[in-house]
């Protein structure tokens, strides 16, 4: 499980690159502030072209577990602070709600653990 940084104390619109799987991947974060949640805005492979837009941020559940990536594992957000909110906020995402790449052993793990099919 290898834990991606977040710096939204920097914008509520961001972008980080991490490699993974051999892969340069983009991902852009928007704060939606009318609906007061986050988005993966924007999900690129960036050699190959691949590119998935508006993903609402949530916890606990693969965020492009219904999409097709050159990935073998899936993003989530986990809680990590147990005195936060039940839902993500602006200032917890990164901050106790944190991303995370799991592995595809490690997601058949969770999978597992969850109940997820």
């Amino acid at each position: 499980m290898l834990k991606v940084p977040i710096f939204q104390n920097r914008s509520s619109d961001f972008t980080e690159q991490v490699t993974l799987d051999g892969f340069e991947i983009s991902l852009r974060f928007a704060w939606n502030i009318k609906s007061k949640y986050w988005m993966l805005n924007t999900y690129e492979e960036i050699e190959l072209g691949i590119k998935i837009n508006g993903i609402k941020v949530v916890h606990n559940y693969p965020i492009l577990y219904q999409f097709s990536t050159s990935l073998s594992g899936q993003f989530i957000i986990l809680k990590e602070d147990v005195a936060l909110e039940s839902e993500i906020t602006y200032d917890s995402f990164g901050n106790g709600y944190n991303l995370f790449y799991l592995s595809e052993d490690e997601f058949d793990l969770w999978k597992d653990d969850y109940g997820f099919q």
